[in-house]
């Protein structure tokens, strides 16, 4: 059998190599099965190196990979679920991936799930939780989680929170950070007016 670093470049021998040794309980080999199942995927999304651009094929590699723990592969996963790429739309699947690689300490998977708490898109809005994320994916020099977090600030004059944060309830009175969800709701129908919904949403 030959040894890890000398399997084929080809993704596909590389893939049945892995998984004859995965399959034998070598522990490396399903690291690297997972790896190279990750890289199917994105060969079939865009259509790279030889490969047809198949979403379908790609969206069935990328689960293999997430399910085997690749975290680069369940942001992956958790993309095309949140962009029905290959598949239904489906926010809820989107958390539940960005979540796993979140959870593993992967920056965009941290970066992608505080957009999903920030938007209320598969989850309840959360801001307390979408600042956490962006955060720790921040902490990692994470530019697009450094960006979200910058317009999350309340300090930030033309920041999202300056809305939030100052908003008035119906008796008029300064809410101080304690928003309701029909002033949530009222906040972001102006922010989406001017643009400021976050977009910086990526895949691996």
């Amino acid at each position: 059998m030959r040894h890890l670093g000398q399997v084929a470049e080809d993704p596909e021998e590389a893939k049945r190599w892995y998984k004859a040794a995965a399959d034998h309980g070598d522990v490396e080999a399903k690291v690297e099965l997972a790896a190279t199942l990750n890289q199917l995927g994105l060969n079939h999304r865009d259509g790279a190196n030889g490969t047809t651009k198949d979403d379908t094929a790609a969206i069935r590699n990328f689960r293999e990979a997430a399910e085997l723990g690749n975290a680069d592969g369940q942001v992956n996963l958790g993309f095309m679920y949140g962009n029905g790429i290959g598949c239904v739309r489906n926010d809820a699947e989107a958390v539940k991936w960005y979540r796993k690689a979140a959870d593993q300490g992967h920056q965009l998977g941290q970066n992608n799930l505080g957009v999903m708490y920030e938007n209320g898109t598969g989850v309840t809005m959360d801001l307390t939780e979408a600042i956490k994320w962006y955060k720790l994916a921040a902490g990692q020099g994470n530019e697009l989680a450094k960006t979200n977090l910058q317009r999350l600030s309340p300090t930030s004059p033309n920041g999202r929170c300056a809305f939030i944060w100052t908003a008035m309830d119906a008796k008029g009175k300064n809410l101080k950070g304690k928003v309701n969800a029909d002033t949530q709701a009222a906040a972001i129908a102006i922010l989406r007016t001017q643009g400021l919904f976050p977009t910086s949403i990526k895949h691996a």
